[in-house]
């Protein structure tokens, strides 16, 4: 069961004991005021209590979800001049807007000028821009779809980012440390030889079809990393991440940042 799913039958569970609890106490005091009363007022009384605490509970998630798509908006808004002029489809699987805002400013602010990205996407259009921007950096990209690589491909050469933005396709195989495939471990060597140290480590991908999908991505690249870096594992309330920041905190002295405001979540990881 997901977080959503939870969350959901937790509040559906309180909403219930709520009206229960405030139909035993009505009840009683009407049962001893008069008694022939008890019953009907009681079933009156228990049917309005649902009505209000349902009606109030539909309207608080409602308010949240304007909450959180103004939020969005005001973020995809701040984005613009990151986009370029090259069309990119944004679809729902892309890191969510609030979350690439708040990670753009965090590698502006910290002067990050090596990133290693699992997953090429959105993400590597508005971090290569910045890079550009600021005159500096280099992100470089692993993708496991041939044909999206060439989408990404080309709308780098289209925004001339080649000095800043490197994607290479690394079709998944067998992976030992989370039985579960991932990206080509000869590509992500090659990453490894180029960096020396990475800033960011950006773990967005593979596809999550396992519980450890994306386990092998700090392993792999934790050699590379220094006191300052920062990791970011995105879709991070999702049960599959969760169960690989767990896995990560086995093997590794991490620190884990949730940020929940976003839907899918986004953790902020740091090694000890």
């Amino acid at each position: 069961m997901n977080n959503s799913s939870t969350i959901t039958r937790d509040r559906l569970l309180l909403v219930v004991g709520i009206a229960f609890l405030s139909t035993l106490i009505f009840y009683l005091v009407v049962y001893f005021i008069y008694q022939p009363l008890a019953v009907g007022t009681t079933i009156a009384w228990a049917l309005a209590v649902l009505i209000v605490l349902f009606y109030i509970d539909r309207k608080r998630t409602s308010m949240l979800g304007l909450e959180n798509e103004n939020r969005e908006l005001r973020a995809f808004i701040n984005l613009q001049p990151l986009f370029g002029k090259t069309f990119l489809p944004y679809g729902f699987w892309a890191m969510e807007a609030d979350n690439l805002q708040n990670l753009i400013a965090t590698i502006q602010y910290n002067d990050y000028r090596t990133v290693v990205e699992c997953g090429a996407g959105v993400s590597t259009l508005l971090i290569g821009n910045l890079l550009r921007q600021l005159g500096r950096g280099h992100i470089y990209s692993l993708e496991e779809d041939e044909r999206w690589h060439t989408v990404m491909t080309s709308t780098i050469a289209h925004e001339g980012l080649a000095d800043y933005v490197t994607i290479l396709h690394a079709p998944l195989e067998a992976n030992s440390d989370s039985g579960a495939p991932w990206y080509s471990l000869a590509v992500a060597q090659h990453i490894l030889e180029q960096v020396g140290q990475l800033d960011l480590l950006l773990v967005d991908g593979p596809k999550s079809i396992a519980t450890l999908s994306r386990y092998p991505a700090l392993p792999f690249f934790v050699s590379a990393l220094h006191q300052g870096s920062l990791i970011v594992l995105d879709d991070s309330k999702r049960k599959n991440e969760l169960a690989v920041i767990v896995r990560w905190g086995e093997t590794l002295p991490i620190d884990v940042q949730q940020l929940s405001q976003s839907l899918r979540g986004q953790a902020h990881i740091r090694l000890r």
